[in-house]
This record gives C-alpha cells, sequence and structure tokens, in this order.
C-alpha cells in the first residue's frame, strides 16, 4: 500500500488508472456479494469490464442541462424540509429548534430527493404533517450501515471471508441486501407506503437513462444495476455532506449573513416565502457556491479515494509494481498550508482572487478521472438549495466554535448535548 499527499502525484496516478482500467481498493467485497446472491454488478464493482459497460448510462447523471432542469424540484422538496423542522425537532425554552437525529433528518431529505429525481415518485418525507414510514427508517439505517463497513472494508481489507464466514461479512451483505431489495421494489412500485408521481412536468433522470438503455442495447438487469445504485449510494453520501456544511453555517454566523444577503438579492425578496429557486438565478448564487466547495474541502465526507493499477507506474521518482494499492489521502492535502492558505478556515472569497488557481487534484470532493461519482451534480444541487432554503428561513447557532468529524465510514461532524445546532427562526 502506498498513500500520496501531494496533488501531482495524485493526478499521475489517476491518469495512470484511466489508461490501463486501474480500479478503486477495496470493492472485491461488493463483487462477492453480487456474485453469492446472483445480483447485477452495480458501479461499485471492481471488475473493471462490468464497470465500463454500465457507466455510460450513470453518465446521464452527469448531464448539466438534466440536472439543471431539476432546480426547482429539488428547491421544493429543501422547502418543504424547512418547513417540517419544527416537526422534526425539540422546541427549546428560547424558541430554537434542535434536532438529536440531525444525520438522519437529513436523510430523509436525501431519499426524497433521490426518488423523486431518478424516479419521478415522491415518498412525502419531507412533507408536513406526514408520518415517517418504517420501511423508509429501516432502509435509511441499513443505507447508513453499507456505506460504513464498505469503507472499512476499503481500509481494513477483510479479505478473511474467502477463507472462513466472519460476521463483518454476514452483517454487511444482510445491510446491502435489505438496500438492494429495498431499492429494487422502489423501482418497480412494490413497496408498502404507496408513492405519488411528481406533477411537475420535468423529465426524469431514471427516464434519461432508461430511454439510452433501450437505444444502445443495455438489459433490464443493466438498467436495474445504474437504478439501484443511484438510490443506495444518493442517500448517506450526501447527507454526511450537508452536515459538515450546516456545522460551517452554525459556526460562522457572518458567512451566515452574507449567504442570507445573497439569497434575498438574488431571488428579490426579503420577507415573503422564498420562491423556488430556478436554475438562471442560482446561477447568480456565487458566495453560496464558494462557501460550499470550501467547507467540503476542509471537512471532505471521504477523507481518501483509491486506485489499485494494472501496471507498473512511477510516483515523485518512485517505482510502483502493478496491483499496488494506492491510497490518495485528499483530506490531508485539504488541510494542508502548502496548498490552501488557513487551511482550517472555511471562506467562500477563498476562490474569488484571480490568482487563486486551484489544483483540482488538491480537492477531491468526489473523486476525478473516470471512477469519480458521478451522481456528484445531483449531490452538490441538493447541498446547495438546502442550504440556501435554511438559511432564509433560519439562523444556524452553535455553541463551540468547531467540531469533531467522527466515523467509521463517512466523515461529518459529531453530535453532542454541547455543540448541537440550534436553528433559529429569522423575524420577517
Amino acid at each position: 500500500m502506498v498513500v500520496v499527499t501531494e496533488p501531482t502525484a495524485i493526478e499521475g496516478v489517476i491518469r495512470k488508472a484511466m489508461e490501463n482500467g486501474g480500479r478503486g481498493t477495496g470493492l472485491e467485497i461488493i463483487d462477492d456479494i453480487t456474485k453469492d446472491h446472483g445480483l447485477p454488478y452495480a458501479l461499485g464493482t471492481a471488475n473493471y469490464e462490468e464497470w465500463k459497460k454500465t457507466r455510460p448510462l450513470a453518465n446521464v447523471l452527469l448531464n448539466p442541462s438534466l440536472v439543471n432542469a431539476l432546480t426547482p424540484r429539488i428547491s421544493s422538496i429543501a422547502s418543504e424540509w424547512v418547513n417540517k423542522l419544527k416537526e422534526l425537532g425539540q422546541v427549546q425554552q428560547d424558541g430554537s429548534i434542535v434536532l438529536p437525529n440531525l444525520k438522519s433528518n437529513l436523510n430523509l431529505y436525501t431519499m426524497e430527493n433521490i426518488v423523486a429525481l431518478t424516479h419521478g415518485k415522491r415518498f412525502g418525507l419531507t412533507t408536513p404533517g406526514k408520518e415517517i414510514p418504517k420501511e423508509v427508517q429501516q432502509y435509511t439505517a441499513a443505507v447508513e450501515d453499507t456505506v460504513a463497513r464498505l469503507t472499512e472494508a476499503i481500509i481494513g481489507g477483510y479479505w478473511i471471508h474467502k477463507y472462513i464466514p466472519t460476521k463483518f461479512y454476514k452483517d454487511f451483505s444482510s445491510s446491502y441486501l435489505f438496500s438492494y431489495n429495498f431499492a429494487k421494489k422502489i423501482r418497480n412500485n412494490e413497496t408498502s407506503t404507496p408513492l405519488q408521481p411528481t406533477t411537475d412536468g420535468i423529465q426524469n433522470l431514471g427516464a434519461a437513462y432508461a430511454a439510452l438503455a433501450k437505444k444502445n442495447g443495455f438489459s433490464d438487469q443493466d438498467v436495474l444495476a445504474i437504478d439501484v445504485g443511484a438510490v443506495v449510494a444518493g442517500v448517506d453520501t450526501t447527507s454526511a455532506v450537508l452536515m459538515t456544511v450546516l456545522y460551517e453555517l452554525a459556526v460562522n454566523p457572518s458567512i451566515q449573513e452574507e449567504l442570507y444577503q445573497e439569497v434575498c438579492a438574488v431571488m428579490n425578496v426579503s420577507k415573503e416565502p422564498l420562491p423556488l429557486i430556478e436554475h438562471n438565478q442560482f446561477k447568480k448564487m456565487q458566495i453560496l457556491k464558494n462557501f460550499v466547495k470550501d467547507a467540503i474541502r476542509k471537512s471532505p465526507a471521504a477523507s481518501q479515494n483509491s486506485r489499485t493499477l494494472y501496471s507498473d507506474t512511477e510516483v515523485l521518482g518512485y517505482h510502483i509494481p502493478k496491483n499496488t494499492e494506492m491510497i490518495l489521502f485528499n483530506y490531508g492535502v485539504n488541510r494542508d498550508e502548502k496548498y490552501f492558505e488557513n487551511p482550517l478556515q472555511v471562506s467562500p472569497h477563498r476562490f474569488d482572487k484571480e490568482d487563486a488557481k486551484i489544483n483540482e487534484y488538491s480537492m477531491l470532493l468526489f473523486g476525478l478521472g473516470e471512477r469519480s461519482c458521478p451522481g456528484k451534480r445531483v449531490a452538490m444541487a441538493e447541498v446547495y438549495m438546502m442550504v440556501a432554503n435554511l438559511v432564509y428561513e433560519y439562523r444556524l447557532q452553535c455553541n463551540e466554535k468547531d467540531y469533531e468529524l467522527t466515523g467509521p465510514g463517512l466523515l461529518y461532524p459529531k453530535v453532542t448535548p454541547q455543540n448541537q445546532i440550534h436553528f433559529v427562526q429569522r423575524s420577517k
């Protein structure tokens, strides 16, 4: 195993992986579960040929025009979640609202989005006055467990299950299968909770890649693999990113006010309810975009990317034999003063200067190259719309000036009784 913490070297590894099909490390355990249970290969596979076959379908999620058209739908769901905040949380004596289970409540938002965006269906998880179905609570818990265990597997190997049964593999398989089967039920409209179709007339991403599949001769199993993968991968990851962004808002009140003023100015509102945000309006919210970018730079949900190369290579003058695990430690790079001035300080103006050219390989927010996350545009749109709607309605306050990141799995702020975020309604 080789750990790389220099942007130029990281770029070299990723480019080498793109030349010869290098893959992410630790994904073999997903392939083992896939084979053991006769499932279709998903994007999270170590099998390069299987991955290469279905990746073009997933690239639909990166289509700017399709994702941009979905901005109002995402804004609508964000607005619903903000309006449901009092139901989800506990009202304190001072009138502020606390969400002890903030991560789980954010999962409701991200899950409602991913199902609405890919399938054009609504559970109503963010609808005020509507109860959260037990099956959805079980699903989001299974997804969290799946993502956490996958990260453990990537870091720790966990290859012993190939020779003897292990509890880790059994529990991982159980969570993965529950997540897979429930996502499949969503696709087939077989959930216990009836799903309602969206009525905004916006095309669904799922319909787009289904049409592409039909045109290019992909099988139903190929479509299912992408479909299920989008639902499973798009919930816990985005809520982890949102946790960090909300905590950075809470510990930076001056940035909050900047964002609030920008939203008011762009949307031309002050006291009335915030209208749905269209993409042409969002494009003008530069402070919002830069703030989110820098918050994720400081505290990335994924501390590292990884590649295993299929041929020998050279990194910073060192010979690296093929099949060596390469750990691209973006967390270390993102907090290194050599690449970022005052790295522990989040500033939406870090990228304002004309000479503020940031090496993209020093900020692997969603990975780079062929194996980068295909859902990154959708995920970022969800984060942007939540922040815009939230800062317009609430001030976020925290008694502590910083936060500790926790795992295992994805990194996000550790919630304690002392550092809970208090949501304070703005007076209009």
